[in-house]
């Protein structure tokens, strides 16, 4: 069997998200003739948005498509799960949920990028892992220059180490 896999990720509230899924779908079923599987991965910072069916229909003819979702921020409750998972995306995840939870608040994301790139090197990645799963956290929680230093020094003492 040959589908294909269409995954679309969100990081904020859109109006259009659960009709550009349907579009992408379409558009791939029309290029290629076979199944399109579509999921949606919302990253943004609202619960209670969760947008899985887009569809119209008029005077008895219908077209809709339905979607599963998996929303990040589902994750916080696994946390303990993420810390323990080898599977990098867990330390995406966490890194994601850790860049919601810290806007403004600089000691305490500094502490956690600390705590993440620490992890790195318990959960057995090789050094080319590491070093991509480092470059995500670095771009995901942005620090302030003067806690970028602080991070730097940090980092710094755990590589000597």
């Amino acid at each position: 069997l040959w589908l294909l896999i269409h995954i679309e990720v969100q990081s904020q509230v859109d109006a259009t998200f659960a009709k550009r899924i349907f579009v992408s779908n379409y558009r791939l079923f029309d290029r290629y003739g076979i199944e399109v599987i579509s999921l949606g991965v919302l990253a943004d910072g609202q619960a209670d948005w969760r947008p899985s069916v887009y569809g119209y229909g008029r005077f008895g003819s219908e077209m809709r498509l339905i979607f599963p979702v998996v929303k990040l921020l589902d994750f916080e409750a696994k946390w303990e799960q993420l810390e323990q998972s080898r599977n990098p995306f867990a330390v995406v995840t966490m890194a994601h949920l850790k860049a919601l939870r810290t806007k403004r608040k600089g000691r305490e994301r500094l502490q956690w990028k600390i705590n993440l790139v620490k992890d790195l090197y318990g959960r057995g990645y090789r050094r080319k892992e590491i070093y991509e799963l480092f470059r995500f956290i670095d771009w995901v929680l942005v620090l302030k220059p003067e806690m970028e230093q602080i991070f730097r020094e940090e980092l710094y003492q755990l590589e000597e180490a």
